[in-house]
């Protein structure tokens, strides 16, 4: 695997697009405390659009993922690359966080405690895991079996 490297510029812009996925997030949740009730989901479309034109250059593609309910704990990134994406045990056509592997930029939020992880991830449905397991590489990607995650 190639290693990818960007200028400042294109660094700042990255972040810049995480920065605005933070924030989404974050006035989800001062709405949540100011009027103690669930937030809607806030729209993210604008911002996936942006990271994925960003990312096309370098081959990946991604998927902003809120997780299960109005406003989930762990609402995260999903980053893929683009040239085997639907590769069987890969992932779909479209980038996903419930099939194949993937880079996973998580955003907690919960308790006032922000923290930001990166990890490699696979599926954690049975069938997928299952599809997972078959790539010579997996052993190395994710080294404790039983786990969904390796933090980077």
């Amino acid at each position: 695997m190639e290693t990818i490297e960007w200028n400042e510029e294109q660094r700042k812009a990255f972040q810049d697009l995480l920065r605005e996925f933070v924030a989404l997030i974050d006035a989800k949740v001062q709405e949540k405390k100011q009027m103690g009730k669930k937030p809607k989901i806030p729209k993210y479309a604008s911002c996936q659009n942006g990271l994925n034109k960003f990312l096309a250059p370098w081959g990946y593609a991604c998927k902003i993922s809120l997780g299960t309910g109005l406003l989930s704990h762990e609402p995260s990134i999903a980053f893929c690359r683009q040239d085997i994406l639907g590769e069987g045990f890969v992932n779909g056509e479209k980038p996903t966080p419930t099939k194949g592997f993937y880079l996973w930029f998580a955003y907690y939020w919960r308790n006032d405690l922000e923290k930001i992880d990166l990890c490699i991830g696979r599926s954690d449905e049975e069938d997928k895991k299952e599809e997972c397991q078959k790539c010579l590489a997996y052993d190395k990607i994710i080294p404790n079996r039983n786990e969904c995650y390796r933090e980077l």
